[in-house]
C-alpha cells in the first residue's frame, strides 16, 4: 500500500478558530502507528479492517490515547472528501463552499488542543463512538453517519438538497399525495393521472417484491428498480401508455425530483402555488364565446406566455448545468445574468460581454440563442394554450372535434404569439434600450426577478 493510503491515520484535517482548515501530520501518531504496524506499508493487502480492530481494542484502554488520535485522523480524511465531493457535485448549483460547510463536520483545534462546545456533540467523536470493527470499516460508517447527522441535513436542505433516494420518495408518496403536488406546479390533467398511473404500478411492483424480501429477513436499502421490475410496470401500464423500461425509469425519476422539489420547498418556505402559471378556472358557459371571450382567453394567453418563458429558460439552464467541463457549467449563470442584463437592464450584447468576463459581444450572442429562445417560448406557449382551452371544453367537446379544435386554437393565438415574438426580435435588432417594454421581455424580466428573490 501506498504511504499515502496509510498516512490516513496520522495526517489530521482540522479547523482553526477562524474556520479555515489545516491538515497537520502528527508524528507522535505516525511513530505509533509504525510502531504497531510494521512493515505494512509494503503488505498492506487492504487491512483497514486488522488495522481499526486493534485502534479500537487500544483506544478502549484507558492507558492510550494516541490511538484514538490515529483514528481521528481516519475519520477526518473521509469527513472532507465528503464535504468536498458534496461541493464539486452541487455547490456552484447550490450555492455554498465547502468552507461554509466544513465547520458543520470537522473539530475546532485551538493549537493542540481539540475545542470542546458544551452543547454540541464532536461528529468524529459520535461515529468513534458508535463504531464496530466487526460489522463494516470506518470510511464506510463515517459517511453513512455524516449524511445522517442532523444538523449536515439542515445545512443541505436549507441549499435545497435532502438526502434520500428517489425510491424511498416514491415508495412513502401515496396518489392523493402526489395529486396534491401536482397541483402546485404546472401540470395537465394528462400528466396527472398519467403520473399518477406509473406510481400505482410502481407500487404494485418495488413495494410489493420490497416488503416480500424484508419479510424474510433482507434489509435492503430501496436499492434502484431492476430490469425485471421496470419491464413488468411497463407492462402494467401499456393498457394505457405504451414506455420501455428505459422510458418508465426516466418517468419515476422524474416524479420523484417533482416529489422532491415540493418538500424542499415545503421545509424551506419558498414553494408557492405558482399561481401566475395556473390555467384560470372560470368556466365558459356560452358555447358561442368558446372560442372568442376576449378578457378569459386574454388572461390565459399571458399564463401560457409566463409558464413557457419559465419552461424554456429552466430547461436551458438544466442543460447548461449537465456539462461536465466546469467552463460550461459556469456557463449556466452566465446565462441567466446575461438575459438578466438584457431584459431587465437593457444592456446591449456589446456592453453584457464584460460584465461575463466575455472579450467580444458574439460570444454573448452564441451563449444567450435568443432567436431560439423566442422559438421555443412560441411553440411552448401555443401548446400550453391547445392543452389549457382543451381541459376548459373538453366536457361539451365531441371527441371528433379534438383536431378541429387545436386547428382553431392555432388560428386564433398564432398571430398573437407571432406578434409578441417579433416585437421582441424588432426591438433587439435595432439596439432600442425600450427593449424591456417588450410584452416577451416583461415576462421574461418578471420571471428572472421571481428566481433571484428566490434563490436569494
Amino acid at each position: 500500500m501506498s504511504i499515502l493510503e496509510i498516512s490516513k491515520y496520522w495526517r489530521l484535517f482540522r479547523l482553526d478558530t477562524l474556520g479555515k482548515c489545516h491538515t497537520y501530520e502528527i508524528e507522535e501518531a505516525e511513530d505509533f502507528f509504525r510502531e504497531q504496524f510494521p512493515g505494512i506499508a509494503d503488505n498492506f493487502n487492504n487491512q483497514h479492517r486488522h488495522i481499526q480492530r486493534k485502534l479500537i481494542c487500544l483506544k478502549n484502554d484507558d492507558n492510550y490515547s494516541i490511538p484514538e488520535v490515529c483514528l481521528r485522523c481516519f475519520v477526518s480524511y473521509y469527513l472532507h472528501s465528503f464535504c468536498f465531493n458534496l461541493e464539486d457535485n452541487y455547490g456552484s448549483n447550490h450555492d455554498f463552499t465547502i468552507d461554509e460547510f466544513l465547520p458543520w463536520v470537522l473539530d475546532v483545534y485551538v493549537g493542540e488542543r481539540r475545542k470542546i462546545y458544551p452543547n454540541r456533540e464532536s461528529l468524529t467523536t459520535r461515529i468513534l463512538d458508535t463504531f464496530d470493527p466487526n460489522q463494516s470499516n470506518l470510511s464506510t460508517w463515517t459517511v453513512r453517519l455524516v449524511k445522517s447527522d442532523r444538523e449536515v441535513k439542515k445545512f443541505l436542505l436549507e441549499h435545497g438538497i435532502e438526502q434520500i433516494t428517489d425510491w424511498l420518495i416514491l415508495n412513502y408518496t401515496t396518489s392523493r399525495k402526489l395529486r396534491q403536488v401536482f397541483s402546485c406546479f404546472n401540470r395537465t390533467q394528462i400528466e396527472i393521472d398519467q403520473g399518477i398511473r406509473i406510481l400505482d404500478s410502481y407500487h404494485q411492483v418495488y413495494r410489493s417484491e420490497l416488503l416480500k424480501d424484508r419479510k424474510t429477513g433482507k434489509k435492503s436499502r430501496y436499492p434502484d428498480p431492476n430490469k425485471v421490475q421496470l419491464l413488468h410496470i411497463a407492462n402494467l401500464l401499456s393498457n394505457k401508455i405504451t414506455l420501455s423500461p428505459e422510458q418508465v425509469l426516466k418517468e419515476l425519476q422524474d416524479l420523484a425530483k417533482l416529489l422532491r422539489e415540493h418538500r424542499i420547498g415545503i421545509r424551506r418556505g419558498t414553494i408557492s402555488d405558482n399561481s401566475i402559471y395556473q390555467a384560470p378556472e372560470k368556466e365558459i358557459h356560452n358555447p358561442q364565446q368558446e372560442y372568442s371571450s376576449l378578457e378569459i382567453y386574454r388572461d390565459l394567453f399571458n399564463r401560457c406566455l409566463a409558464c413557457s418563458v419559465q419552461k424554456v429558460i429552466e430547461a436551458r439552464l438544466k442543460y447548461l448545468q449537465s456539462k461536465k467541463s466546469k467552463k460550461a457549467k459556469n456557463n449556466a449563470e452566465k446565462f441567466i445574468k446575461g438575459l438578466y442584463l438584457f431584459y431587465c437592464q437593457s444592456l446591449s450584447m456589446k456592453e453584457i460581454a464584460p460584465e461575463l468576463g466575455f472579450n467580444d459581444q458574439p460570444r454573448v450572442t452564441r451563449l444567450l440563442e435568443l432567436k431560439n429562445l423566442r422559438n421555443d417560448i412560441g411553440r411552448n406557449t401555443l401548446s400550453c394554450l391547445q392543452e389549457r382551452i382543451f381541459e376548459l371544453v373538453k366536457s361539451r367537446l365531441n371527441p371528433d372535434k379534438i383536431t378541429e379544435l387545436y386547428t382553431k386554437i392555432e388560428e386564433l393565438f398564432g398571430k398573437n404569439i407571432a406578434t409578441v415574438i417579433h416585437e421582441d426580435q424588432s426591438k433587439a435588432q435595432a439596439g432600442n434600450k425600450e427593449t424591456i417594454k417588450s410584452k416577451l421581455s416583461q415576462t421574461i424580466c418578471q420571471f428572472l426577478d421571481t428566481r433571484r428573490q428566490n434563490h436569494d
